[in-house]
């Protein structure tokens, strides 16, 4: 079990934008001390995380970032469905490699997606907190 509770801090990030438009993404780095410093991105979360070193304290980096949604097993991409819904996505990774994640659908249901997925920006998370290792 990861020393950093992933859910708990996914839980958090998605509270934070309850009652807020989400259009673009902000990465959170969570400090050992518990403060959560919060970067604004322009562009795609992964050109930023491409250089990214976070802080030395840091257990974990959070990123919040609006999305779509759609059926898993489409052959086309999620936007280009035509029932795909506009999402919000938090996504935690914990330095010894645990993730969280929520999603909240436009009815405002939040759900937990279950096991990490795979992809650009959770590589990119990965990787990042593995330059500040080194």
């Amino acid at each position: 079990m990861s020393p950093v509770d992933v859910g708990r801090w996914a839980d958090t990030l998605m509270a934070r934008y309850a009652d807020h438009d989400v259009t673009g993404s902000a990465l959170f780095p969570l400090l050992a001390d518990g403060e959560l410093e919060m970067v604004p991105l322009a562009g795609h979360p992964a050109e930023h995380l491409r250089w990214y070193r976070p802080p030395a304290d840091c257990v974990a980096l959070g990123l919040v970032s609006a999305g779509w949604a759609a059926p898993i097993d489409s052959p086309v991409r999620p936007s280009a469905h035509p029932d795909a819904q506009r999402i919000v996505q938090a996504v935690v990774v914990a330095r010894d490699g645990a993730v969280g994640a929520r999603l909240r659908y436009p009815d405002g249901s939040v759900v937990d997606p279950g096991a990490p997925g795979a992809g650009r920006v959770l590589d990119a998370l990965r990787r990042s907190l593995r330059r500040m290792a080194a």
